[in-house]
């Protein structure tokens, strides 16, 4: 010990010690810089945890680590578009003043140049410390009880951190499933929000330990009642209906919607757009999503032929409203109309008419149908959310 730091004895002296010093040193400092790229798989149920990994596995990325290689891009880009888990990615680097961030694309390149970049704003990069037990004159055993708390907080195994974890587990999928539901306007499942909100105040519970612990390092704590775990955890649910489909059997089959990635992912039918002349020769759907890879994708279908239609853009809070038509041998005709009153039609006269109707609740999530050189079946696909199901 320093000759101007008096060693503690009573029970008063080694609280205002352990706050003025703590109650370890750091013995070992390393600095440097750190660059990480993280993709974060949002997972909500065991079934679909255990899926992904599958999905990972099955691409060639090991779930234990492994060494970076070109092709680990395509592979991860490969797993984010099959994956029915919300995706983010986010990037970190320390070390660095003036780091230039990579494109999503660039990132192995960025990673495997890492180590030749000046480390010119040098960060803490990881420490070692030790307890003051060890200091020669410090008195044995004196910080057994805060020895005990640091465990209690601290052991990864321990309650206080195994509960910690489930809370924001439980407020991670409360509030990604609650950003869907704000997405798509459902406000039919109050039960998300009243758990989230009683797992922020489990959570502050534990915070206030924490806390108290900063002033009374000496103090015996022990795991608060946290009512919000007794719910188990949310998991998403909704439902998707075919509409019947108009026309023949021609052409390819065709259906945009991956419905067990669709909501999950919030995606949205952004742009409906028409080419036809006595038939409709081509149907172009635009889709927006959360999925970091490919946030905007075109569906096409069929052939190069007729005159284009106006674009129906469907902006935030704008949705189809209404899909009628005619149809025979082909599709001979179409409108679409949207809740803000716009519409694009394009075809002939041909053919008898048809309407497509949307089921109470529902929204129009996307189409589907067969088409080669002209649009030959049409079909509309229908989602509605459902409140989650809650598993223990």
């Amino acid at each position: 010990m320093k000759s101007d730091v008096p060693v503690p004895f009573t029970e008063d002296q080694v609280i205002e010690f352990v706050k003025k010093y703590g109650d370890s040193y750091i013995s070992e400092l390393v600095t440097g810089a750190e660059y990480y790229a993280v993709y974060a798989f949002i997972c909500e149920t065991t079934e679909q945890r255990m899926s992904l990994e599958a999905q990972l596995t099955a691409s060639g990325i090991s779930l234990f680590g492994g060494s970076l290689s070109a092709d680990f891009q395509t592979k991860i880009e490969n797993v984010c578009k099959v994956s029915s888990s919300t995706v983010t990615f986010q990037q970190i680097v320390s070390g660095l003043k003036d780091p230039h961030l990579p494109s999503q694309d660039h990132i192995i390149d960025y990673a495997l140049r890492f180590f030749d970049l000046q480390i010119d704003n040098p960060a803490i990069i990881s420490y070692e410390s030790s307890s003051y037990d060890q200091v020669p004159g410090f008195p044995v055993n004196l910080l057994d009880q805060i020895r005990k708390n640091v465990s209690y907080f601290t052991d990864p195994n321990g309650d206080f951190t195994k509960k910690g974890i489930d809370i924001n587990e439980l407020i991670n999928q409360c509030e990604n499933i609650d950003n869907i539901y704000k997405f798509y306007n459902f406000t039919q499942d109050p039960k998300i929000n009243s758990v989230k909100e009683l797992a922020y105040i489990d959570l502050k519970k534990l915070k206030s330990q924490q806390d108290d612990f900063t002033y009374n390092p000496n103090n015996k704590y022990s795991l608060p009642d946290l009512p919000s775990l007794n719910e188990g955890k949310p998991a998403l649910q909704f439902n998707f209906k075919d509409s019947p489909t108009y026309g023949d059997d021609g052409g390819s089959v065709f259906n945009d919607i991956n419905q067990s990635t669709f909501l999950p992912k919030r995606t949205r039918l952004v742009n409906v757009k028409l080419y036809s002349g006595k038939y409709v020769d081509k149907l172009i759907a635009t889709y927006e999503c959360t999925d970091p890879i490919k946030r905007t994708y075109v569906c096409e279908h069929g052939g190069n032929g007729g005159g284009a239609s106006y674009d129906l853009q469907l902006t935030n809070g704008i949705w189809v409203k209404s899909i009628s038509g005619q149809s025979g041998k082909y599709i001979d005709h179409l409108t679409f109309e949207s809740s803000n009153g716009q519409s694009i039609s394009g075809g002939g006269n041909g053919g008898g008419a048809f309407q497509c109707q949307i089921p109470d609740g529902y929204f129009v999530a996307g189409f589907r149908g067969r088409s080669g050189s002209l649009l030959d079946q049409f079909g509309a696909v229908f989602a509605k959310l459902l409140p989650a199901t809650w598993q223990k």
